[in-house]
């Protein structure tokens, strides 16, 4: 279902929790992303397993502040080519069928990697659906990922976790005691981010705690994030505990 290639021609067990990486895969034409059927998904999820607002934001702000955009979860996902929107639908695993797909993509991530390969745990699934020019701002996650897009163009901006002026020791710190993803954006230091260009077919490999912020292209996106950690990811976290 995924074909990993490091996009340094390395052996991706050198870059896998460590640096990102870009992967070809093979969603694009998968009936789970179609639109309706995400309508499907999201009737049958609990409220707080879904996030949405207006895509018009930028690149950083105060979580608290982020403004609704007035409409139902259906109506979000019926409208997104022309609502400004951005919506992600958290653990999409407990519908049988994305759970097919994230145990899929996380076997050919074993397989990938290797004797390099260590036992995966906190398996989760996220669905995006994005407006044209959405941004999801600066910020954080906790897991290791693969973030897969499945329509429409991105590009995501990608900064060295190690870098200290980007994301201080207090901010990851803070995050690991519950403090939210969002982190204000360097500004000054943006050209030390790496950019990685998304078309549909593409992913990219985030590591754990890697900050990064996403701006969608000209056309509807949608994206599929597998989520995972590993005892690399899980000791790398608790530096800054």
């Amino acid at each position: 279902m995924i074909n990993i290639q490091s996009c340094a021609g390395d052996p991706v067990s050198a870059r896998f929790d460590n640096s990102p990486f870009l992967i070809t895969h093979d969603l694009t034409d998968n009936p789970l992303f179609e639109l309706e059927r995400i309508v499907a998904l999201a009737r049958d999820m609990p409220a707080n397993l879904i996030e949405y607002n207006t895509g018009e934001l930028p690149k950083s702000i105060d979580p608290n502040l982020t403004p609704a955009n007035g409409l139902s979860v259906s109506e979000t996902i019926r409208r997104i080519e022309e609502c400004q929107s951005w919506m992600v639908i958290k653990s999409a695993e407990i519908d049988p069928e994305y759970r097919e797909v994230l145990e899929t993509c996380i076997r050919e991530v074993g397989e990938a990697l290797g004797e390099a390969a260590s036992e995966f745990s906190n398996l989760r699934s996220f669905v995006f659906v994005s407006s044209p020019g959405a941004v999801t701002p600066f910020h954080i996650d906790p897991e290791s990922q693969f973030l897969l897009q499945v329509a429409g163009d991105k590009r995501i901006q990608i900064f060295d976790r190690e870098d200290r002026d980007v994301i201080s020791a207090k901010q990851l710190r803070d995050h690991w005691h519950g403090g939210h993803r969002n982190q204000p954006f360097p500004a000054a230091l943006a050209d030390r981010g790496e950019w990685f260009d998304m078309p549909p077919g593409i992913g990219v490999h985030l590591p754990v705690l890697s900050p990064h912020w996403v701006e969608v292209m000209n056309s509807v996106s949608i994206s599929f994030s597998v989520t995972m950690r590993t005892t690399a990811s899980e000791t790398y976290r608790r530096r800054f505990a």
